[in-house]
Parts: C-alpha cells; structure tokens; sequence
C-alpha cells in the first residue's frame, strides 16, 4: 500500500502597489546626469505627492529602441518613484525592472511617446514594489525641446 504525504508550505505574498491610469501625466523634462554621462530626466505622474522619474542617457533617446534594466544591470538607466509618501527605487538586490521605449519621437511635430513599464522596490521595508504597466507618457513643446539636450 502506498502512503501519500501532503505538505503544506506557507505563502508569502508581498504587498505591491499598482497603478494604471490614463491620468499620468508628464510634468517635466530636464537635463541631468547619472554615473557622469549626459541624461534627459522625465518627471511623471499624477501629482506634485504622487510621481516617478526616470533618467534616460541621451544615447537611449531614439524612435523604436527599447531599453530595458533588470535588477538595476543597465548603468545608463534610472528610475525612482515617490507615490503615497513611499520612495520606491531600482535594486540590485531584488527583482525590479524599468523598460522604456520611444514609440514615438518626430521632430517635425516635437511629438514623443514614451511607453514605460516599471516595479521597484520600497526602501523601508524591502518587501513591497511599485508597478506601472505599459504607460504612455506623452512628451510635446518645450519639453520635447528638452529631449537629448
């Protein structure tokens, strides 16, 4: 006769912050830098209290490229989010990803679109993320002018 054994392991489910909305906004485009290479810093979200950064090296700022960190792997790419009055971060020491990708970016019309999608880690307790999935940010005038500079 066979015996059957049953384990039961316990489940740990991290708590994680979810956005997806189509009220994000971006709300600024700027020059800066990161690990002493020339950025463009895009500032988004749905406030003054509730928005992310990310800082592309200005080689990244091109039509149908995209650019993806793992785990914090790509030096020439950074994001951080400051939302509920928690301050979420890349890591490389937990699973978070940034993709970025231009689908659109036309001089003529001063006209991108980048699509981002992100989770990052909260720096208090290191268990719960922050997630933004396939958000189109739309980037026009003076701030388009701000792209590569």
């Amino acid at each position: 006769m066979k015996k059957f054994f049953l384990i039961f392991a316990p489940v740990i489910a991290l708590y994680s912050s979810f956005v997806q909305s189509s009220e994000l906004k971006t709300m600024l485009v700027t020059d800066g830098n990161l690990n002493g290479q020339a950025t463009t810093d895009i500032y988004f979200g749905e406030s003054d209290e509730n928005y992310c950064t990310i800082s592309l090296n200005n080689k990244l700022i091109t039509s149908n490229t995209i650019t993806k960190s793992k785990s914090k792997n790509n030096k020439k790419l950074n994001t951080e989010c400051n939302w509920d009055g928690v301050y979420y971060i890349q890591s490389s020491k937990h699973s978070t990803t940034v993709t970025a990708y231009f689908t659109t970016l036309s001089a003529d019309t001063k006209t991108a679109t980048l699509e981002v999608s992100i989770k990052l880690i909260n720096t208090k307790d290191s268990k719960s993320y922050f997630r933004l999935d396939n958000q189109k940010l739309l980037i026009t005038g003076e701030m388009f002018d701000s792209l590569g500079k």
